[in-house]
């Protein structure tokens, strides 16, 4: 009779600190999509919630974009410098706290769009449309505005020093707290604008249109109102020393308690 022998199996212990940890979704996903290789690729992985961090926040840095549609894009933080958005097509894309710095936005139409806390600093924006764009908090210094359009936007609080608006468009902005000092607003019609408490010192606001503006505690020391139109405007208690005011218009204005 023969006998069969059943020898015992080896069983290998395997450790936790051995064992490898089950990936997510999201590392799987990380594995199979590489970072972007053309503007292209990048817009699209941009619009998918899944693929939007996959992009660097520098892939667009100094790109062309001349005429695009961007719209309703997310470019929350990214760095812009440089680019040339010419005509593009921004209307409600998200840009807050995007660095545009020296961008070319000449003629685009920004809409809707997002751009608080946005750096637009020596950025060119002439004749651009911001009808109803979120500027809260912009940093606009030496901005090129010259004939751009901007209707009850809110600019509270913005940087617009040393700023170009020369026939800009901004009847009923709200302007309180924002700095404008150096700035050129030459021509500028500010019908209706909030101006409260604003910096406007030195600034230029000849041939202007101030009807009904408020510039209650506005600071407007050596301030050019050369021509400018300000019937009903209210000028309570601002700083207009050494300004000038010749051929202004302050038919109906109150000028009560200010520093003339």
């Amino acid at each position: 009779m023969s006998l069969s022998l059943k020898l015992p199996t080896e069983k290998t212990n395997v450790t936790n600190s051995q064992k490898t940890p089950p990936q997510t979704k999201n590392q799987l996903l990380a594995q199979k999509i590489a970072p972007p290789k053309t503007v292209d690729q990048a817009l699209s992985l941009l619009r998918n919630p899944k693929t939007y961090n996959q992009v660097p926040k520098n892939f667009f840095q100094g790109k062309l974009f001349i005429g695009e549609n961007l719209s309703h894009i997310d470019f929350t933080g990214f760095n812009l410098t440089g680019m040339n958005l010419s005509g593009a097509n921004l209307t409600r894309t998200n840009l807050s706290g995007a660095n545009l710095t020296g961008a070319n936005l000449t003629g685009a139409n920004l809409s809707g769009a997002n751009l608080s806390g946005a750096s637009l600093s020596g950025a060119d924006l002439t004749n651009a449309n911001l009808t109803n764009a979120n500027l809260i908090g912009a940093y606009l210094k030496k901005a090129n505005l010259t004939g751009a359009y901007l209707p009850y936007v809110d600019l509270t609080y913005v940087d617009l020093t040393n700023a170009n608006l020369t026939g800009a468009y901004l009847p009923y902005v709200d302007l309180t707290y924002a700095y404008l000092s150096g700035a050129n607003l030459s021509g500028a019609n500010l019908s209706g604008a909030n101006l409260t408490d604003s910096n406007l010192k030195n600034v230029n606001l000849s041939t202007a249109t101030l009807i009904k503006a408020n510039l209650i505690e506005a600071d407007l020391y050596r301030a050019d109102l050369t021509n400018a139109d300000l019937t009903k405007a209210v000028l309570e208690n601002v700083d207009l020393r050494d300004g000038n005011v010749r051929g202004a218009d302050f038919t109906g204005a109150e000028l009560k308690g200010g520093m003339f």
